[in-house]
């Protein structure tokens, strides 16, 4: 007796891999929308939601969101897809530091330091990137900077590998049940 199911079943295959760079896309796609809205969200959807630690009080700009001072960062996560996976990445050398914390080792320097008259005769740090500003220098200082290690606290935007985040398994899986549901019916 013949198998009623195989020719539904062979036909269920070629839609399958015919789809596959569809699926690879959309999943990508729904990878990149994950990741912008964890920096939404200042927290990362793993298993369960990671609020980012928040910065120090004393920092400059410690009321602005985290991660964002000039965009940057959120802007460079760009994917790639192949032919059978996509990959999500940045080009910013700073991303992984940011994902997954750790601490920056900075080595013993002799840096020039610029300084401009303030009222009462003393003298301020100045700024230096215009002309306008490096006008206004009247003292300029070495100063060593000695060797220091800065703790940064981790603020996971992106999955470090492909089971990070239910959340986001979750999502593509309803994605791929939905392009297949839909290549089916037509």
């Amino acid at each position: 007796m013949e198998n009623p199911f195989e020719i539904p079943l062979m036909q269920l295959g070629r839609t399958i891999v015919a789809l596959k760079p569809v699926l690879i896309d959309a999943m990508g796609a729904e990878a990149l929308h994950f990741v912008d809205d964890n920096f939404a969200k200042q927290g990362f959807q793993g298993t369960t939601f990671q609020p980012w630690p928040k910065r120090a009080k004393k920092q400059k700009g410690a009321n602005r969101a985290l991660l964002v001072q000039t965009g940057a960062l959120r802007r460079s996560i760009k994917k790639a897809d192949s032919s059978d996976h996509t990959t999500i990445s940045t080009d910013i050398i700073y991303a992984k530091i940011h994902n997954e914390g750790g601490e920056i080792r900075h080595p013993y320097r002799e840096v020039i330091l610029s300084f401009r008259g303030a009222k009462g005769g003393k003298l301020k740090l100045a700024k230096t990137s215009t002309e306008a500003q490096q006008r206004k220098v009247t003292q300029l200082r070495r100063s060593s900077v000695y060797n220091h290690v800065v703790k940064m606290p981790k603020r996971q935007f992106m999955p470090i590998t492909a089971g990070d985040s239910p959340v986001l398994t979750e999502r593509c899986a309803g994605i791929i049940i939905k392009k297949i549901t839909d290549a089916l019916k037509s």
